[in-house]
């Protein structure tokens, strides 16, 4: 017997239902949704360094498939003016679609998890990068902000 193992006390726990059909499951919607419950978004206030203006009554950091999972999107480690994605694709099936982020940017990569450059991306007129994510597989993706960009988007002194 393990006495410290047995969790003794009072336990805190939280659930929720969601109605399933066929076509919901297949889609991937309860993960993702039962991810979002079990994993809330975490934001950080953002300092206005000088800016002035008003903001948009609407704005995406970034937009994703909404068959995917994002798992991170965080500063690089040894490229820290870069954005690096991470996402997963929990379906049985390939998704295609865009990657949308709410800067320009001026390069893309698909990485490895150490964050190694493997392919350069291209980049739409309108500032997406198109994905393929196979069945079950976690792809990383390393956003290069257009320099006018860095300042707004990292505290750069």
């Amino acid at each position: 017997p393990t006495p410290e193992a047995q969790c003794l006390g009072t336990q805190t726990f939280s659930y929720a239902f969601m109605p399933c059909d066929e076509s919901r499951w297949q889609e991937g919607t309860h993960r993702r949704v039962a991810y979002e419950h079990n994993q809330p978004l975490c934001v950080d206030r953002l300092l206005s360094h000088g800016q002035k203006g008003a903001l948009p009554q609407a704005y995406s950091f970034l937009r994703l498939p909404e068959e995917l999972i994002l798992t991170s999107c965080k500063r690089g480690e040894d490229r820290e003016h870069s954005v690096f994605v991470r996402f997963w694709n929990p379906l049985d099936s390939t998704v295609t679609g865009n990657i949308v982020p709410g800067f320009q940017i001026r390069a893309a990569y698909s990485t490895d998890l150490e964050e190694q450059r493997q392919n350069e991306m291209p980049i739409s007129r309108q500032g997406a990068v198109n994905i393929e994510t196979g069945p079950k597989h976690i792809m990383t993706v390393e956003l290069v902000p257009e320099d006018a960009e860095v300042e707004k988007l990292f505290s750069v002194s």
